[in-house]
């Protein structure tokens, strides 16, 4: 129960700072991961010695409830996909590969329901513990289109002077807001004394170790965080 109340208020945290408000959809995003985990306890398969549990997730929503919630979408899927891999580590449960969620629109849904099919992929086991050691490629991604940045240097500086290797043409970042250093295989951000502060899943950070899925706001800007290849 602690680790879905964890969820539910991160994603709290992540929508209003998103929206400046409280999301008012028909579909709420903490809903969505209630069902998901229901479908994923329902979906178990039972072997010798194991217990596998769906690692697909498709959700379908009416075209409404879907424009409403497709904004966000590239900010909450990845949160649904991390909160399931926790959920099913915590239980013991085993994944034939990564968790995935994906939501897509259907006429065919009545408003205000959701309908979801689940499936087990066949893949690399997904290691539901941690990522393994090595050398880690990541990206950050202005939320929600883009453009895509790839950390593929010791430093990564942010901000809204040209010279930055990210560089965010917006106001509301400082012209050295924050930078990413790589310490011990892991990727640690810090804020540089910005004007409007630099914040890590709706919590404000002067200095923290991300997370595969991670959501950054500076300023006004959301972007999200994440490990691409591990090796």
């Amino acid at each position: 129960m602690e680790l879905l109340s964890r969820f539910e208020q991160k994603i709290e945290n992540l929508l209003e700072g998103f929206f400046g408000r409280t999301f008012r959809g028909r579909i709420q995003p903490s809903e969505l991961g209630h069902r998901l985990q229901r479908e994923m306890e329902q979906g178990k398969v039972i072997s010798p010695g194991s217990v596998f549990v769906p690692n697909q997730f498709k959700v379908f929503l009416h075209p409404d409830d879907f424009a409403s919630l497709e904004p966000v979408l590239p900010v909450i899927i990845p949160e649904l996909q991390h909160f399931l891999t926790d959920w099913a580590r915590e239980r013991g449960f085993r994944l034939s590969a990564a968790v995935e969620v994906l939501v897509e629109k259907d006429e065919k849904v009545k408003a205000g329901t959701v309908r979801v099919t689940t499936a087990l992929t066949k893949g690399e086991e997904s290691p539901v513990a941690s990522e393994p050691p090595g050398t880690v490629r990541a990206t950050l991604t202005v939320v929600p289109s883009g453009p895509t940045f790839e950390l593929s240097t010791p430093e990564t500086t942010i901000g809204r002077d040209p010279a930055c290797h990210v560089h965010l043409d917006s106001k509301t970042i400082s012209r050295s807001h924050a930078r990413i250093l790589w310490e011990d295989g892991q990727a640690v951000l810090y804020d540089l004394g910005s004007t409007n502060g630099t914040f890590v899943n709706g919590q404000p950070v002067t200095r923290c170790v991300l997370r595969s899925g991670d959501v950054i706001r500076l300023g006004t800007l959301l972007l999200t965080y994440k490990v691409v290849r591990v090796v």
